[in-house]
């Protein structure tokens, strides 16, 4: 349903009546005009284009015909031609506003983003109120990773035409990405104002509130939508939409029910979906943290787009008629994901694109954007090469199989539509994923789900429709770089009170299940002196949702219970880590990158394994280190230790000299990576 509007820069602004600087339009000039205008708007545009060419060749100085010839070659799709004919319009009417915004259209189309830049810029000076060039300025910034900058420029847009749709909606886009999901349905909702039937406006907002998991809401969107064009894609989507904060296990119980009534409905109809990316846009993200196997359900939801949408499993045509190697070919290992920057997913990536052996493996990286920020430059500098994805899932597909992979590796699937519809496609002859969304896809075309023997129950591989293959001691699939550490920094600085325990937990909020609310409220019973402290979404709607159930779980403990506003640098989130006193790990979906940089900043995470791999990550992490002073094995002794940690000063001490101690063997581990590239080399030798 979430038809993106990103990257689709406006163009095609109607150029004027001539300007006073022409010379004046005689009989033969009009009649020329009135011919090439009538073609184009029959499409007949080469004829136009040929009769413009004609005109230009006898009016050298009119500048009107080379700005019709280039907009006919522009709906040629003949952009480089257009350029040409956009330079002659501007070099005889440097003026012309519309002819240069076009012009800057076509160079960005062409790639030539700083040369568009440019233009725009010069646009925006000499007409501070036209919105389209800030509108397309924000979708630059955008498409190159500078979310800041697309919010600032996509609010000047709207700010100088407060009824442009097309500003409204691209400024969701860009609020979205920037993660202020209230205000990017806000602008949504601006736009409808404007225009009730506006089918893009409703479809982002409808991606704002799932991603909320603001299900009520969402669910009206669709129903406004389906009666505009009704179709199979919203009928899913409205099926697959989940609340992300849940009042209690009944609640889950509930939610899941009606989830798989949901599939067994559907599955008895006829669905037709063309473009699930656009038409469906939804993925069963919040699923995971119910604390159940979800195998099944992914199963039949993985069923359903398979039938509605067949050509969701394409097979790259070296996959279909597998090629011959030589003996000596570097396996080429693709890694496809839209999160590898400053991202956990992009910090649990890095170091294994980084230290692959490179003699042995030819990495191709597939992301939506360009290297953007220090993690996503530092994978590109260890890959063949940055392949940018269109937001297309055929152009897609077809981008990945022209470089015909022995290996396609997705370190997340599940947290975003785009790479979850990909993994329907046979792209290489193996495919896997990993912990990155530590669920499995239920997908047929994923062969393997990468894991290790530390995370996984006794009965683990019933959980996934893939292969599991674990990892033999090691703390997980990859290869962590160590964070830096700031310096510390006073308590009140960070929002803790200085003469209370500080308990932390700063996971997000949709991870926090029922269970943990006794949990929360047993530790603040035991401890008259302890706050604990959450860490706030940008927006409210999660906040309120378990601030709300969280209130009648405590009752008047509530008063010790803060919720901190986030960190507005890195630093200052890991010196909360540094000064809490004890770490809160979540139950049933626990801390991964949360863990690995808690454990680093020396810090001690109370943890408690669940029955599947995703509430049992801290616990790897400990296990790999021969430390499990802060395991606790039931509720009962999660409690104790948590206020034995925060309460005692010389215990806190004497666990985090013996936690440094053991902490090396989580970091830069050489091992892991060695044991992921056997599996690669295994794996493809089988095919």
């Amino acid at each position: 349903m979430l038809k993106r509007l990103f990257g689709e820069l406006l163009g095609g602004a109607r150029r004027p009546a001539p300007a006073p600087a022409e010379p004046a339009i005689d009989s033969g000039l009009a009649e020329l005009l009135t011919r090439a205008t009538a073609a184009q708007s029959r499409d007949e545009l080469e004829q136009a284009a040929v009769a413009l060419r004609g005109g230009m060749a006898e009016r050298p100085r009119a500048a009107v015909l080379p700005a019709l010839l280039a907009e006919a070659l522009q709906r040629l799709g003949r952009d480089r031609e257009a350029l040409d004919a956009y330079r002659r319009t501007l070099e005889l009417d440097p003026s012309q506003a519309e002819s240069r915004f076009n012009y800057a259209a076509a160079l960005a189309r062409l790639g030539e983003t700083d040369a568009a830049r440019r233009e725009y810029e010069r646009i925006c000076g000499e007409r501070p109120g036209w919105a389209p060039p800030r509108v397309n300025l924000g979708l630059l910034e955008l498409a190159a990773g500078n979310v800041g900058g697309a919010v600032a420029r996509l609010r000047e847009a709207v700010a100088a035409d407060p009824d442009m749709v097309e500003a409204r909606i691209n400024l969701a886009l860009a609020l979205k990405e920037a993660g202020l999901l209230e205000a990017a349905a806000r602008e949504c909702e601006a736009a409808l104002a404007v225009r009730p039937d506006n089918t893009a406006a409703l479809k982002n907002l409808v991606a704002s509130c799932l991603q909320l998991g603001d299900v009520d809401r969402a669910r009206a969107v669709i129903a406004a939508l389906a009666a505009l064009a009704p179709s199979d894609g919203a009928s899913i989507a409205g099926a697959l939409a989940l609340p992300a904060v849940l009042d209690s296990n009944d609640e889950i119980a509930r939610v899941r029910r009606e989830l798989a009534a949901a599939l067994e409905r559907l599955a008895g109809r006829p669905l037709a979906v063309a473009d699930p990316l656009n038409d469906v846009g939804v993925t069963t993200f919040y699923l995971a943290y119910h604390g159940q196997d979800d195998r099944a359900l992914h199963e039949k939801v993985a069923a359903l787009h398979l039938r509605a949408c067949p050509s969701l499993a394409y097979v790259a045509p070296h996959c279909a008629a597998p090629r011959r190697r030589g003996g000596d070919e570097r396996l080429r290992i693709g890694f496809v994901s839209r999160h590898l920057h400053d991202h956990s997913i992009g910090n649990v990536t890095r170091g294994l694109v980084a230290m692959l052996d490179k003699a042995r493996f030819a990495v191709h990286i597939f992301a939506p954007r360009p290297a953007f920020d220090a993690n996503s430059r530092d994978m590109a500098s260890h890959a063949e090469e940055w392949v940018v994805l269109e937001h297309d899932l055929a152009r897609a597909r077809a981008s990945i199989a022209r470089h015909e992979l022995d290996v396609l590796f997705y370190p997340d699937i599940g947290m975003d539509p785009f790479t979850y519809f990909l993994t329907f496609a046979r792209l290489a002859p193996v495919q896997c994923t990993t912990w990155g969304h530590p669920v499995t896809t239920g997908v047929p075309a994923m062969d393997y789900y990468l894991s290790t023997d530390y995370f996984e129950p006794g009965n683990g591989a019933a959980h996934y429709s893939e292969r599991l293959e674990l990892l033999r001691d090691v703390a997980f699939p990859g290869y962590y770089y160590r964070p830096a550490l700031p310096a510390p920094a006073a308590r009140a600085a960070l929002g803790f009170e200085t003469d209370a325990h500080a308990y932390f937990c700063p996971q997000a909020l949709f991870k926090f299940h029922p269970d943990f609310d006794a949990i929360l409220a047993r530790i603040l019973r035991a401890d008259a002196h302890g706050r604990i402290y959450l860490v706030a979404d940008r927006d409210d709607f999660r906040r309120t949702r378990l601030a709300a159930r969280l209130e009648r779980a405590l009752g008047m403990l509530m008063d010790r219970l803060v919720f901190l506003p986030r960190a507005e640098r890195r630093e200052g989130y890991l010196q909360r880590l540094q000064a809490a006193d004890v770490v809160l790990d979540t139950l049933h979906y626990c801390g991964g990158n949360t863990s690995l940089e808690a454990i680093s900043a020396g810090s001690l995470v109370v943890t408690l394994p669940g029955a599947t791999m995703r509430g049992r990550h801290t616990y790897g992490f400990y296990r790999k280190m021969r430390f499990t002073e802060t395991v606790a094995a039931t509720p009962d002794e999660y409690v104790a230790r948590a206020v034995a940690i925060a309460t005692d000063a010389g215990l806190r001490a004497r666990l985090q000299a013996e936690q440094a101690a053991h902490a090396d063997a989580l970091y830069e581990d050489r091992g892991a990576v060695a044991q992921i590239e056997t599996f690669f080399e295994r794996a493809a030798a089988r095919r």
